[in-house]
């Protein structure tokens, strides 16, 4: 069996504006006056490697404390559902999806939310609903172990052809671990030069990658 399972913020869900949103209006909580072309360089700086927190005190001058505070609560709000609905699907997700299908994929995504039922509302909600067969959210703040525990529990047949597509370290880690052809996008939240620093193959979307698939 044909069995791709696909990461969804920064693979299929574009949630950049989110988080760029939410630090702005964080910090002008506090009393500053910032704006979003301000920030503009807030996600570049994080797919180096970096945090926000890094962001804070090394790029915008906060001291410590402020930018822990920041930081503490841009964390806490990150699924807010008011921030939640400036998501959108990558334009490219679509056909990406109904592609695997096509060429015989099992279709899972497997994704690190708080909120289970917003983001399988989510996706029950739009086209992809035709392709992705489960939605399986796992605790963001154990993914390392809980989406390996999902893969390993679901899809144990060393007979199953694995893929596994994602953007982050946790993505990588877990499609090595559980024998996938594992592939990572660096249009999501680590970039191109993050991964070729950790001599790992990235790919720029997911037409990209779905020319690799085709080729196993």
């Amino acid at each position: 069996m044909k069995i791709a399972i696909l990461d969804l913020d920064g693979t299929l869900i574009d949630s950049s504006y989110r988080h760029v949103k939410l630090l702005v209006d964080v910090i002008n909580k506090l009393g500053k006056n910032v704006t979003e072309e301000d920030v503009k360089d807030y996600l570049s700086y994080k797919a180096d490697g970096y945090s926000t927190l890094d962001y804070l005190t090394e790029v915008m001058g906060l001291e410590h404390s402020q930018a822990e505070e920041i930081a503490l609560e841009w964390s806490g709000n990150i699924e807010n559902i008011q921030y939640m609905s400036t998501d959108k699907y990558y334009d490219d997700a679509y056909t990406f999806v109904k592609g695997l299908k096509d060429a015989g994929y099992d279709i899972y995504a497997l994704t690190a939310r708080q909120n289970k039922d917003y983001i399988t509302g989510f996706v029950n909600g739009s086209k992809l609903r035709d392709y992705i067969t489960y939605v399986f959210v796992v605790d963001p703040f154990k993914a390392k172990e809980e989406k390996l525990d999902v893969i390993k529990g679901h899809f144990p047949d060393s007979e199953n052809q694995l893929v596994m597509v994602g953007d982050t370290g946790v993505d990588y880690e877990t499609g090595v671990k559980a024998g996938a052809k594992t592939f990572i996008l660096n249009r999501g939240f680590r970039s191109k030069a993050y991964w070729d620093n950790k001599g790992i193959k990235s790919y720029d979307n997911l037409g990209q990658v779905m020319e690799a698939i085709r080729e196993l």
